[in-house]
């Protein structure tokens, strides 16, 4: 063979080589790129002066179910304020809290069922280390059902108002993080029984987006849900909360599941003044 004819494979050869490559190369960064999971820390800013109203209806009790007459007229406001004793609102005694907090103040009118105007204080924290927000529920409801008492008391134990993770968005989309896991000394059908109460939270794997308020936001969803065992056995489980949140905003829209003793309330936002 001439080398005329050698050179001319070779080349033929080498250029054949370099596209491969090329074209493996290529393919290989399109496909090794993962998804952005993370969730941004500023999902429920705490700043002093916002406010965002709400629209929505209350639901019964720890179900979904909406109570019609309660969707006319409704309106809830959330006022973030500052940072000040929890002990300002509720004070020690007879309530065995403390700490600080930031309070928001929730005012809710149900003019569909007579509620002309109700203030609940909600105290939330934000640990910028951690990248969890705390608020203060009050597990009384628990405490009362299961008969959880302290060591040799006769009444239902008064630490009722806990601070307890709401939201932790460094667990990223798809991810899971526990809001609360403690065991108490209670009592079952007049038996003594530890009883565990386990709350946690799944951020959904994808954005959704949602048009409310004259303003379409994407947001990240938030599932908390929780379940009771006795003896490592779950005994009641259920749906706590849904939460839509917007980075910069907050809350957009939430359900946030009652009780056997109070409804629960259903909002998506309306307007905000920043």
């Amino acid at each position: 063979m001439s080398n005329i004819r050698i050179r001319s494979l070779l080349s033929l050869a080498i250029a054949v080589g370099l596209a491969v490559l090329s074209f493996s190369g290529c393919d290989k960064d399109s496909t090794t790129n993962p998804a952005d999971t993370t969730i941004p820390d500023n999902i429920f800013p705490l700043t002093a002066g916002r406010v965002i109203s709400y629209g929505g209806y209350l639901t019964q009790n720890d179900t979904e179910t909406k109570i019609a007459a309660s969707e006319a007229g409704y309106s809830a406001t959330w006022s973030i304020t500052t940072k000040i004793p929890v002990n300002a609102v509720f004070p020690n005694p007879p309530f065995n809290v403390s700490g600080n907090a930031v309070l928001i103040r929730d005012t809710t009118r149900v003019p569909g069922v007579g509620v002309a105007m109700k203030f609940t204080p909600v105290f939330v924290n934000f640990d910028s280390t951690t990248g969890e927000y705390t608020y203060m529920t009050n597990l009384g409801f628990f405490y009362r059902t299961f008969q959880v008492k302290a060591a040799g008391v006769t009444t239902i134990r008064s630490d009722s108002l806990r601070f307890i993770v709401l939201a932790n968005p460094r667990a990223g989309m798809g991810g899971t993080f526990t809001c609360f896991d403690e065991t108490f000394a209670g009592t079952v059908a007049g038996s003594a029984a530890n009883v565990s109460l386990k709350i946690t939270g799944t951020w959904a794997s994808a954005k959704e987006s949602l048009t409310a308020g004259g303003a379409t936001y994407e947001t990240y969803y938030l599932e908390i849900r929780r379940v009771v065992t006795i003896a490592g056995t779950p005994v009641a489980t259920g749906l706590t909360a849904k939460l839509w949140v917007v980075a910069g905003v907050g809350p957009v829209k939430m359900h946030l599941i009652g009780d056997t003793e109070t409804h629960g309330n259903y909002r998506v936002i309306s307007g905000k003044n920043f």
